[in-house]
């Protein structure tokens, strides 16, 4: 069995060097760039620090990192009357463009690291520069993770508050009358549930031929495709936000054979359950990526699950 390589995120090459930095409150370092290919990784251990990249300045307080692209002019100089310390290092490797020239505070995870790398770099031994490398790769995906999140967090706080009735599933603007409404509330409430038709349609004391027909006219789709989307929409959900494999999701939301949950998030979203988490893995991810693209494949699903 051969598996598929997975293109990284961040891959550091080459660490020319790590240093930890005492400057005095009145230093300030005459601009300056690296080579194209040097980034600098720059985090302020004491004190305050205002670093100017090209014609933007950042003040990085304690607990504040920042990245800078190799070939940009930077410079650093004492914010006040304290002096001020920092871990400085440069390295060659692929870093996501949206890490670079923005204030990352460190949180506990990436400080837990940040910290084995200060304590690590200093000891003699024959694998210090695997362990370097190492370390330095783990907290700049950290950092990746980060931003991320604060990304869509902040997306999605800016978006307006949806209606919460009734639901509408995906390419219709119109209201429902009472009855689909109903329908669709019944699948969105139960669906983690074996659903049939004929027993939704009892319970809401209509005939199962005329809520077919009702919801075929109103919506366009018959139930059962209805049911598909909410189970689908919330297997995305999980596998952005639980650590569940897609056989447990599959489980979680009423399929009782993987494989076949596998055929349905294919024909529904374009990719597999694992393709999306590749797309949720890379740093280029947007939580726009469409839910549902009527019925159309992707452009390059390789990857079968």
């Amino acid at each position: 069995m051969f598996l598929k390589r997975v293109p990284r995120t961040v891959e550091i090459r080459y660490v020319s060097y790590i240093k930890y930095v005492r400057r005095k409150r009145d230093y300030v370092q005459r601009s300056h760039r690296h080579a194209v290919f040097g980034h600098e990784f720059v985090y302020v251990d004491y004190g305050e620090v205002n670093v100017t990249i090209g014609k933007e300045t950042f003040l990085l307080k304690a607990g504040d990192a920042i990245l800078i692209k190799g070939g940009t002019w930077h410079t650093y100089a004492g914010n006040s009357a304290m002096p001020f310390s920092y871990f400085n290092s440069m390295f060659r490797g692929k870093v996501p463009a949206e890490l670079f020239g923005r204030i990352i505070p460190v949180d506990q995870p990436s400080r837990t690291v940040l910290e084995r790398l200060k304590n690590d770099h200093e000891l003699p031994s024959l694998l210090l520069e695997e362990l370097v490398i190492s370390h330095l790769t783990e907290l700049l995906l950290l950092f990746s993770r980060s931003v991320l999140l604060r990304k869509v967090q902040s997306e999605k706080a800016a978006l307006p508050e949806k209606d919460p009735e009734p639901f509408l599933p995906s390419g219709t603007t119109r209201r429902y009358s009472e009855l689909a409404r109903k329908t669709i509330e019944i699948i969105r409430e139960n669906f983690k549930y074996e659903l049939r038709m004929m027993d939704v349609a009892r319970s809401l004391n209509v005939s199962a031929s005329h809520l077919r027909s009702l919801l075929k006219k109103e919506t366009g789709k018959n139930f059962m495709t209805l049911l598909h989307e909410v189970r689908i929409n919330e297997a995305q959900r999980l596998l952005q936000e639980s650590i569940l494999s897609s056989s447990e999701i599959a489980a979680a939301i009423g399929y009782a054979s993987p494989a076949f949950f596998f055929r349905i998030f294919k024909r529904l979203t374009g990719v597999t359950p694992r393709e999306y988490s590749s797309m949720l893995k890379n740093s280029n991810f947007h939580d726009d990526y469409p839910f549902f693209n009527s019925g159309k494949q992707s452009k390059d699903p390789k990857n079968k699950q």
